[in-house]
């Protein structure tokens, strides 16, 4: 058998390494936008006070309707740089997983690395094709298509048979779920709801009141879907572990038996 020591997938250590790195990046990033939404809610809920109030005759404070004003003008000025963030770093490590799993025997896999990103960029392509093929990433991660890895026998160079030791593979450690379907329904429902408050042009207070409670119907149901993003991340970093975990610690025989070969990384 080959030694642990030269085996053959170790070479996309770093690679697995980076993408656990960006996936705290994404998450951070998915974080700070669910806390933003979360904090829009009251800005909303104080504006349709003050609409409410214009609506009923009664008289409003103005500074207290600039103030509201401008703290969502900021709001949505900070979603805006969220959004770009959030996505360029979601793309940089979905990117670079689709790369390694096809690299650790995902290579019938139909999706490239430039397809993964391009799928959520493509309009009309973006509406679906994203799903597919985080869908399709995660189940090509499912740890049981990888046997899991048996203890191997190994000898020194010096004492031949008499030096034999055990290498023990490292335990598995729990997978966290990961809500696919879910992230992006919720997704879609939100930027649909969003769609249609930004259609509210008219400049009646009843326009502006129906405009304001369908942002805030957005942004909560935005809240919803960052952390299921979050957890797809969370859970599908976790899977490409545990595959490198497993052909790490499986021999080269195991592995070519069960039908998986490993690509050479790619500059």
């Amino acid at each position: 058998m080959t030694p642990v020591g030269e085996h053959p997938v170790e070479a996309h250590r770093a690679d697995v390494d980076v993408v656990v790195s960006r996936s705290k990046l994404a998450m951070g990033a998915l974080a700070l936008t669910a806390l933003h939404r979360l904090l829009m809610l009251p800005a909303r809920a104080w504006q349709g006070r003050l609409l409410a109030q214009i609506e009923r005759g009664e008289r409003v404070d103005m500074q207290q309707a600039q103030l509201s004003d401008g703290f969502l003008n900021m709001g949505t000025a900070a979603q805006m740089i969220l959004l770009v963030v959030t996505a360029t770093l979601f793309l940089m490590w979905i990117h670079r997983l689709t790369r390694v799993t096809r690299a650790l025997g995902g290579d019938t896999m139909r999706w490239l690395p430039k397809d993964a990103v391009w799928a959520f960029i493509i309009p009309v392509v973006s509406i679906a094709r994203p799903y597919q093929v985080v869908r399709d990433l995660h189940d090509q991660l499912t740890p049981e298509l990888v046997p899991e890895p048996v203890a191997q026998v190994t000898a020194t160079a010096t004492d031949g048979y008499r030096g034999v030791t055990v290498v023990e593979p490292p335990r598995a450690t729990a997978l966290p779920a990961s809500r696919v379907g879910a992230w992006w329904g919720a997704f879609w429902v939100g930027n649909v709801v969003a769609n249609i408050a930004s259609r509210q042009h008219s400049t009646e207070v009843g326009a502006l009141a129906v405009g304001n409670i369908l942002n805030a119907v957005a942004d909560g149901i935005e809240v919803v879907s960052a952390v299921l993003a979050v957890l797809v991340v969370r859970g599908m970093t976790a899977r490409l572990q545990e595959r490198f975990r497993r052909m790490r610690h499986a021999a080269p025989e195991q592995l070519a038996a069960a039908g998986f070969t490993v690509a050479p990384p790619q500059p």
